[in-house]
């Protein structure tokens, strides 16, 4: 249901770059994780080819997969590499078809005809991918899947380049085309506006068969579908089991190599995504910690953190002292409470350990 792309879109991130040694280290992670399909390059790319004659055509169960242009060289190029799958990329609005690749929909579909024609006799499996969705020409695309089907291609990928679709479209557009081809969809959004992962999940539920997603979302601009945002949602959702603790660790890894400082309260990857110190929130994970979390932080290997601060309420004290086995009368327990709000305001952090404890047996005496 992935189709990873860490190494092709990742790579294309400003100031980003990886050695051949680290990319087989990411290529080892992702095949390790589970994920079905990681597209390891553009054709062309420099060490390429050395790349693909290492891994082959698949890393454990995960396909390696090439990111090519529409063009008879880069076809050839691919064939060399020896691969199982080619992901061609088309434009489908007009104003890329003819500003950018200065040609009409009439040539391009000749085009498209002639290099899939040309990648499915070569012995690759073919994906063509339908750039600008938000910006796409509708018949030109019908016509270009009917042309992608007739000549071999398994596999059609609509890739959102500006950022612009809304998680809503995103499953309009998928329902619309589902209907259209019985074809596998693809899918690839790009992040400006914040929405990539909600447009992944929108489109995977409304038909898609793959999105695209690269480790921390990394890539062009903003970048696009953070991986482990979608890995996590359909492990929780029962969708896939990807092992989400290499998953984990891939982030960190891939945060060192490309520079990049994770938020503390970025979705899977934070630090402390399961730390607590409101009232409410502690009392809650105290009864039971699926009141107030989606998944248990021993999924991706980590560990649940409470801490004792300003927000904390009566009850979460309560329950500390109790732990101590020290007796406070009403009058104690209220003047404790107070003092701790007050350390921890003065502090602007939650209490430690130590704080605690010494607070505790003051309020004791």
């Amino acid at each position: 249901m992935i189709i990873d792309t860490t190494l092709r879109e990742g790579f294309q991130l400003f100031n980003t770059y990886f050695d051949n040694e680290e990319k087989k280290e990411i290529i080892k992670s992702l095949a390790a994780s589970g994920i079905e399909e990681i597209e390891a390059g553009w054709t062309g790319m420099k060490g390429i080819d050395g790349l693909f004659k290492w891994s082959g055509e698949k890393i454990e169960n995960s396909i390696i997969s090439v990111w090519s242009p529409c063009r008879e060289k880069d076809i050839e190029l691919a064939a060399d590499y020896r691969i199982k799958r080619i992901n061609i990329g088309v434009p489908s609005s007009k104003q890329h078809i003819e500003k950018r690749l200065e040609t009409t929909k009439e040539e391009l579909l000749e085009r498209v005809s002639a290099n899939v024609r040309k990648a499915s006799l070569s012995g690759m499996e073919v994906t063509v991918g339908f750039e600008d969705l938000y910006g796409a020409d509708f018949d030109f695309i019908k016509k270009a899947i009917r042309a992608v089907k007739s000549n071999g291609g398994f596999r059609i990928r609509f890739s959102d380049t500006r950022g612009l679709v809304s998680p809503l479209m995103a499953g309009d557009l998928i329902s619309f085309f589902r209907n259209e081809t019985d074809l596998e969809i693809g899918v690839h959004f790009h992040n400006d506006f914040g929405l990539a992962s909600g447009n992944s999940v929108a489109a995977l539920e409304k038909g898609a068969d793959y999105t695209d997603a690269s480790i921390l979302g990394i890539g062009e601009r903003a970048g696009i579908t953070p991986l482990e945002e979608i890995a996590s949602r359909l492990v929780v959702m029962n969708k896939n089991n990807y092992n989400l603790i290499e998953i984990k660790n891939l982030c960190m890894k891939v945060s060192k190599l490309a520079d990049i400082k994770i938020s503390r309260i970025k979705a899977f990857a934070g630090k402390d995504i399961f730390s607590c110190e409101s009232g409410i929130h502690v009392h809650a994970i105290g009864k039971d910690p699926l009141l107030m979390e989606p998944y248990p932080p021993e999924l991706t290997g980590e560990k649940r953190k409470t801490a004792i601060g300003l927000k904390t309420g009566k009850a979460a004290v309560k329950s500390l002292i109790e732990k101590t086995g020290i007796m406070l009368k009403d009058p104690q327990f209220e003047m404790l409470v107070e003092n701790i709000k007050n350390l921890s305001l003065d502090k602007k952090r939650p209490l430690d350990k130590n704080e605690l404890k010494l607070l505790i047996e003051n309020h004791a005496v």
